[in-house]
């Protein structure tokens, strides 16, 4: 019998897929059960080709099927299946959400690069506050940047941006012996990004800097108090 406070999540992005079994307790806080990730890059068809090719929507199906069995077997109540920035420029996307409903019973559900950012607000909400002074959120994942601005606890700007990991690795494909221009491509693609940030955002005095996702950044420079939690590697 499903445990009415036990559900699952997952998280189908451009690098790799994720899930997560979790139960509310008595005294409101999240026990996480089990956690998976399966290195599936769909943002390599999709950001060369403009889909996903069979290969890897069998490689998809196959993972959410043994996710499924997991949460099953966890008596989850019910299963939520989110796909971001891979699946939003895919050509194909309405046919393999489809095909994962058809074989599988589970919804998958494409959300946008502003919803992707409330998503995080929430979350790290959960673990600090961020209810006072200007704080930046940055998410960086396979195929997209998220970039959100809150001051005293509202949001002033949030905007989705192509830039990704997986993105930039086709954009600028890597190769040992070309290891030295491949870091110069990805610097200047950085630094214009930058520039076209400032530009869009003016100069606030963030006093705080959230990052989550795929970054190895440089920020022994920043001014202020600085928070770093980092997710899966892309590598």
């Amino acid at each position: 019998m499903p445990d009415q406070n036990v559900i699952g999540a997952i998280d189908i992005g451009s690098n790799a897929i994720r899930m997560i079994c979790a139960r509310l307790t008595e005294d409101y806080r999240i026990e996480e059960l089990e956690k998976y990730r399966t290195p599936i890059r769909l943002g390599e068809d999709v950001f060369r080709m403009g889909y996903i090719t069979e290969e890897r929507i069998e490689q998809l199906l196959a993972t959410i099927k043994v996710y499924q069995k997991t949460l099953e077997q966890n008596n989850c109540k019910e299963i939520c299946a989110y796909c971001t920035s891979a699946f939003r420029e895919s050509g194909n996307r309405q046919t393999v959400i489809e095909r994962v409903e058809m074989e599988t019973g589970i919804q998958l559900e494409t959300i946008s690069g502003g919803e992707e950012a409330q998503l995080l607000q929430r979350a790290v909400q959960r673990v600090m506050d961020l209810s006072k002074g200007l704080v930046m959120l940055a998410d960086l994942g396979g195929g997209s940047l998220e970039v959100t601005l809150l001051e005293e606890g509202e949001i002033e700007f949030a905007e989705s941006f192509r830039m990704g990991t997986v993105r930039m690795l086709k954009m600028f494909p890597y190769h040992p012996e070309r290891e030295k221009a491949f870091l110069n491509w990805a610097k200047y693609y950085v630094e214009d990004f930058i520039d076209f940030l400032k530009k869009r955002l003016g100069k606030p005095r963030v006093e705080k800097l959230v990052i989550t996702g795929a970054m190895q950044w440089r920020l022994d420079d920043f001014p202020g108090k600085l928070i770093v939690t980092l997710r899966d590697s892309a590598r």
